[in-house]
């Protein structure tokens, strides 16, 4: 009797406000693909702040207390025996990581996982070091609906969003910046795009060639049951369910540009914005298949 393996460890990336909880609630409606609530595993084990560590590749002071607390996110927590209280290197971590994913995975009947963090676009070369067999899906967004959403996030919650995003000027930095780092690893055959857009006009098709890349059969559950796949994947302290993950497939959140910003502000987004060309980028992306 041959044992399933794990077929394919998905990451989904992007920046923050640009619908990834949908797509990632979309995809984990396939029977064969399990996902988990929102990790930021590399924030907390990258020692960024702690140089020495640093320097000789050690995990982060803070990632201990974190990784058993995020068993019990996942529902499972006794499997935080299987985590070191010691420093230990930054490669072993990793691994480990992907250990206890892949186990969980086969445990539960699913040969693919996806682990959906948007920061994690800004670890993508200590995960493709350290990750057998990773695919990377990269979600883009029209940069003034997500600089809306990012201002408006931080109006409503200064404390949790205010740090990163505090001015206009932030958010629109952050989006140019995020598109830049995207750009960088588009032309790998294991990274695909997907535009919020497209996705929300023709679900059914982007859907279809999302598993093509993935290598497994569409399946129509995808489009139907994606709002009750949403459901445990909110249960953890960073995320709470989006609006477009418990309504129909829409562009949510179009009309923020307009409601949130005066006409001259508008003017004035639209041309810092205007330096980064998506259409590049979707271009860069069809090379690479």
């Amino acid at each position: 009797m041959t044992h399933p393996m794990i077929q394919n460890r998905i990451f989904l990336v992007g920046c923050s406000r640009s619908g990834t909880t949908l797509l990632q609630c979309l995809i984990a409606a396939h029977s064969q693909i399990i996902s988990f609530p929102e990790s930021k595993f590399f924030e907390h084990l990258i020692p960024s702040h702690e140089p020495r560590r640093l320097q000789w590749g050690l995990a982060s002071r803070q990632f201990y207390p974190w990784i058993t607390q995020f068993c019990t996110d996942m529902g499972h927590p006794e499997r935080a025996k299987h985590w070191s209280k010691w420093p230990l290197p930054i490669r072993w971590q990793v691994r480990q990581f992907v250990r206890e994913l892949d186990a969980i995975a086969l445990a539960s009947g699913h040969t693919l996982w996806l682990e959906k963090t948007p920061e994690h676009l800004h670890a993508l070369d200590w995960i493709e070091r350290d990750i057998p067999d990773v695919k990377v899906i990269h979600l883009v967004r029209n940069g003034a609906d997500v600089v809306a959403s990012l201002w408006d996030a931080t109006r409503r919650d200064r404390a949790k969003w205010g740090h990163d995003h505090g001015t206009i000027e932030q958010c629109i930095q952050r989006w140019t910046r995020d598109i830049e780092v995207a750009r960088q690893h588009l032309h790998k055959p294991n990274h695909h795009l997907v535009r919020y857009e497209a996705l929300v006009e023709n679900p059914r098709q982007i859907m279809e060639e999302l598993c093509t890349f993935l290598a497994i059969p569409f399946e129509l559950t995808m489009l139907e049951d994606y709002k009750t796949t949403a459901k445990p994947l909110m249960q953890n302290r960073y995320q709470n369910c989006e609006p477009a993950v418990t309504s129909q497939i829409q562009n949510a959140n179009a009309t923020k540009f307009f409601t949130l910003f005066s006409e001259t502000e508008q003017a004035e987004i639209r041309e810092k914005l205007a330096v980064v060309d998506l259409e590049g980028l979707g271009a860069i992306a069809s090379s690479s298949r």
